[in-house]
């Protein structure tokens, strides 16, 4: 709990940065420490006071994100300074939780919210957790202490042979976290927060090259790294075109 507030009071710097005086590029590389910091804060208290893996890698997920969002705050508020210069609390909170890592002043909001709709999620979710925890009881946890004490021995074919047992069962729990974090979970978020884009994966299941299928999975961190990464280097000349500015939308 107190990584997670730690976490939280380091991405509100922000707020503060923000508002110095100094140049677009020095806020900017202010932001970049501050999501350095985040991520090494994070990783050494996961490796000293965090003995479950599963809470482990949920904290590193989490401290991966917020440095994200940290790193796009510092982009359009350092760098490029396309939108107002400093966002306000309100609008730092509501970025902090929208199902999104690329920073605007406003974003599409839906009318109204659908309580149905948010309790659905809600049983999704608790599916998709109860489901995976007693899949892995069931069909992971024996494969994998078979494997470990093949390892042990040095019985490599046995080895091999737990591998292959486990590869489909993990399948099958890697598509039902996907179904219960970016259609539960994101989903869930975007309807109480009333946001309005929900696009945050596609069709990824028809996808034709490993290319498209990084594309179309996971399409915020996508964005992300559009925006972010591929944009700028455009820019610079690491091939033709140009950036896409943010969008006008309703303010939060």
């Amino acid at each position: 709990m107190k990584l997670q507030v730690a976490l939280v009071a380091s991405y509100f710097l922000s707020f503060f940065i923000t508002r110095l005086k100094l140049p677009g590029w020095a806020i900017y590389c202010l932001h970049l420490a501050l999501a350095t910091a985040i991520n090494c804060l994070a990783s050494l208290c996961v490796w000293f006071n965090v003995p479950n893996p599963a809470s482990g890698i949920v904290c590193l997920l989490v401290s991966i994100v917020i440095s994200g969002k940290v790193i796009s705050i510092g982009d359009f508020k350092g760098l490029r300074r396309s939108q107002q210069s400093q966002p306000s609390l309100k609008q730092l909170a509501f970025f902090l939780f929208a199902p999104t890592m690329v920073y605007c002043d406003a974003y599409p909001l839906a009318n109204s919210r659908s309580p149905k709709r948010v309790l659905g999620l809600v049983l999704l979710i608790l599916f998709t957790i109860s489901f995976e925890y007693s899949f892995a009881m069931q069909y992971m946890l024996p494969s994998l202490y078979n494997t470990a004490s093949a390892f042990d021995d040095g019985d490599w074919l046995k080895l091999a042979e737990g591998v292959f047992k486990m590869a489909v069962p993990a399948l099958v729990l890697w598509t039902m976290g996907f179904v219960g974090f970016f259609h539960g979970l994101l989903n869930l978020l975007a309807e109480i927060l009333r946001f309005g884009d929900r696009h945050f994966y596609s069709a990824w299941w028809n996808s034709t090259s490993l290319s498209m299928f990084w594309r179309q999975w996971n399409r915020p961190v996508h964005l992300f790294l559009k925006v972010h990464v591929f944009e700028p280097l455009e820019l610079m000349g690491a091939q033709e075109g140009c950036s896409m500015p943010c969008p006008r939308m309703r303010k939060v």
